[in-house]
């Protein structure tokens, strides 16, 4: 964890920075779940790239998915959203 003076950048050798938002907001949690690495990877977008609100739609369709009782598709999650560049992070648009 990082001290009270740390800041995120310049990034440190071997350590990634990643919104507070991630974990309260997008329900994040470590390790990542596979579906959600799966989706980056497709996507060839690293975790810190991404905009909290990009990672929530992810993450509530993860869920949602989950809740209905059917495993998350990859195909129909890219049939529902986007993946936009927003000055300076990546985030899901429909």
């Amino acid at each position: 964890m990082p001290s009270e003076r740390d800041t995120a950048f310049p990034l440190k050798n071997g350590k990634i920075t990643l919104f507070a938002e991630f974990f309260k907001f997008c329900n994040f949690r470590l390790p990542i779940t596979t579906f959600c690495k799966s989706m980056l990877d497709k996507y060839v977008v690293h975790i810190s790239q991404m905009y909290p609100l990009g990672l929530a739609k992810l993450r509530h369709f993860e869920y949602a998915c989950l809740g209905l009782g059917f495993l998350p598709e990859p195909l129909v999650f890219r049939a529902l959203y986007t993946l936009v560049w927003k000055t300076p992070f990546f985030t899901f648009d429909r």
